[in-house]
């Protein structure tokens, strides 16, 4: 089940329940977090939660600098349609995964309820509001954080550790090797062992290969951070990031086969790679591609 947002939970929850209803039967779940971009409803996540516990399970706390509150978040109580309970759970993230991807993924970790894989999430968890300071300068402060009920803290700014570290690319495919091998080790029917080890020797044969592609930048000596976004990090900015040299920037991408689209971030800017003529406009934005056999 791929989440992209967690919506408000007066537009979503109906969808949400379907799609609960509609996995329902299945043996095991990977949740893909890696394009997650966050939640707009601090609600959605508990109703969320609810699935993946036979009881409410204290969740985190919101806590308000400014009006000075804490607020707890526990899982729901009661959710429509049946739970989905004692069934491996696994959720995928990536650099990408933000804010209320990373709270449901860090509190499904902690709370001992799901496996993560993938790579380390993008680190936002205090939301931030606006402050106008003068006419000319204006900051974004942070006035309220996220605490864990377990850890007793966040991910701010260090993202949340998945339990298998590993190219994101590659999380999905490896996420259903480990499903099919847990369900294999508990499996006591013959015949049904033996298509699940069926299919997990297949699914091994198609782990895609990486392949390592140079990415180079001339020129730019004043610029602070340059690094490579695109399809094949789920559009990333806390990895890929180039090394200066002396005729500019120089780093690598490993990628999976296939078409990517892609662009460089100079210092916060996006520009499309001017080494590479191979490129698409997409709306107002060109991307440069990358295609591998």
């Amino acid at each position: 089940m791929e989440i992209p947002f967690f919506g408000p939970i007066t537009h979503c929850a109906d969808s949400l329940f379907e799609a609960m209803k509609f996995i329902s039967e299945t043996d095991a779940l990977i949740l893909d977090l890696r394009e997650c971009r966050g939640s707009l409803d601090p609600n959605m996540i508990p109703l969320f939660s609810g699935y993946f516990f036979d009881q409410p399970v204290h969740l985190f706390d919101f806590e308000n600098r400014k009006k000075n509150t804490l607020k707890q978040m526990w899982s729901a109580a009661y959710v429509p349609g049946p739970k989905y309970l004692g069934k491996p759970l696994y959720i995928l993230t990536s650099g990408r995964t933000f804010s209320g991807g990373e709270e449901f993924a860090y509190d499904m970790k902690h709370l001992g309820r799901a496996k993560l894989l993938g790579q380390v999430t993008k680190g936002g968890a205090n939301p931030k509001f606006p402050v106008q300071l003068s006419e000319n300068f204006l900051v974004t402060i942070p006035m309220e954080r996220s605490i864990n009920s377990v850890t007793g803290t966040n991910w701010e700014a260090v993202g949340v550790q998945p339990d298998v570290e590993m190219h994101a690319a590659l999380a999905l495919h490896q996420g259903q090797v480990m499903v099919l091998e847990e369900l294999l080790a508990t499996e006591k029917d013959p015949k049904k062992a033996s298509q699940l080890n069926q299919n997990l020797e297949k699914m091994k044969e198609t782990i895609p290969k990486l392949t390592r592609v140079e990415i180079s930048l001339t020129g730019y000596p004043e610029a602070k951070k340059v690094l490579v976004s695109g399809t094949f990090n789920f559009w990333a900015t806390n990895t890929n990031f180039l090394q200066k040299t002396d005729q500019g920037w120089k780093g690598f991408v490993e990628v999976i086969p296939g078409e990517h689209r892609y662009q460089l971030v100079i210092d916060g800017r996006w520009v499309p790679d001017p080494t590479n003529p191979n490129q698409v406009k997409e709306g107002n934005r060109i991307y440069s591609m990358l295609k591998l056999d």
